[in-house]
């Protein structure tokens, strides 16, 4: 359990365990969360949110008055924050919703006043570099929090509406994330500006799988096919995204095999992103392929 404190840098950690709660930690680090601006006094930039990733790695958290965002690395072991990196835009409306996407490389914040959604790349090294990845998911009239679900899909409420907002993919980077204006219908009811909260890794279930195929191929023709493939996965996948990098040729794919024509000696990655409603995972393989000379050794002779 986190929290912060107002008009401080102090984080309170509590470690909660199968044995009970643990021994309060205390730490200062980041920013001073500040009591400023033009309500200042009326406790306005405590309205937004802290956010874990499911993966126990990262906490995030946004500053309303300030238009800024900050991220840290997490030790789920030893309950402390580190590397701390902070970014902001003044022509932002005001950060509101914090939502991590399954695998934790994408930080999406929602905002209110301009009503915005933002994607970060926060596997990126620096402050500047994250900002400079942010792209605009969305421009819409209505805002509120945002919330991942267990089909691995991030929800956006909209204040007095009848519909949420949905980020069908959000593992992917840019428009690819595919966002979807009043996809979900409330029937007769309404959204205000919050979804129910919950600790996403009870619903966050993990994705195992196998890529397999030939690592090193050892042909004397002039090519062969290579099959690679995708086993054991511990969930449906609902897409796969492969990639491939080296001098050889992808000859088709499909959700679960790859078909590669190794006719050049080099060296070749394979990567397979599979997207499921559990979470998305990345697995790759190298692959050396050396062509060997052809050998004629002519016509059979018989000597008496």
């Amino acid at each position: 359990v986190i929290v912060k404190g107002f008009v401080t840098n102090r984080y309170y950690i509590v470690p909660v365990t199968s044995a009970g709660v643990g021994t309060p930690l205390q730490q200062n680090i980041g920013q001073v969360h500040p009591n400023t601006g033009p309500n200042a006094g009326s406790n306005e930039n405590t309205i937004g949110t802290m956010r874990a990733s499911a993966q126990g790695d990262k906490l995030a958290i946004n500053y309303r008055i300030e238009r800024g965002i900050e991220l840290f690395d997490f030790d789920n072991s030893t309950g402390q924050l580190s590397n701390p990196r902070y970014w902001r835009n003044r022509s932002w409306g005001l950060p509101y919703g914090l939502e991590f996407s399954p695998s934790g490389q994408y930080l999406y914040c929602s905002m209110i006043g301009a009503w915005d959604i933002y994607q970060f790349d926060i596997t990126l090294p620096t402050s500047a570099a994250i900002l400079g990845s942010a792209y605009q998911v969305s421009d819409d009239t209505r805002g509120g929090n945002i919330q991942i679900a267990s089909d691995g899909k991030i929800y956006k409420a909209q204040n007095f509406q009848g519909n949420l907002d949905v980020i069908n993919s959000p593992d992917l980077q840019g428009a690819a994330c595919d966002f979807q204006n009043n996809t979900v219908s409330l029937g007769s009811r309404v959204s205000r500006l919050g979804l129910p909260s919950y600790i996403k890794t009870y619903i966050t279930r993990p994705l195992t799988s196998s890529l397999s195929g030939p690592t090193a191929i050892c042909n004397n023709n002039s090519s062969s096919i290579e099959r690679y493939e995708i086993t054991n996965a511990t969930c449906n996948l609902d897409t796969v995204i492969w990639r491939r990098s080296g001098p050889n040729t992808i000859l088709s794919t499909s959700d679960s095999l790859l078909l590669l024509d190794a006719n050049t000696t080099g060296v070749d990655t394979i990567w397979a992103t599979m997207i499921s409603p559990c979470t998305t995972k990345t697995d790759q393989l190298i692959v050396r392929t050396i062509i060997g000379p052809s050998i004629d050794l002519g016509p059979d002779t018989t000597i008496c």
